[in-house]
């Protein structure tokens, strides 16, 4: 049994330097600037879910 992605900010590997919502089930159209800030404290992420078209986001990481 795997673990759904929880809905959070990840890199958009269609636009480095940007994140991308990822609403815990499909990415939606709302980017930004990838900034230290604007990660909140929590679990490390070590893959993000796959973008359509954009690379399976295996291997992904946030930057700590």
């Amino acid at each position: 049994m795997s673990c759904p992605t929880p809905p959070d900010w990840y890199p958009d590997t269609a636009a480095p330097g940007n994140e991308r919502w990822w609403d815990g089930t499909s990415w939606t159209a709302h980017p930004r600037p990838h900034t230290a800030t604007a990660q909140r404290p929590g679990p490390a992420r070590t893959a993000s879910p796959a973008l359509p078209g954009r690379g399976s986001g295996v291997g992904s990481s946030v930057a700590p």
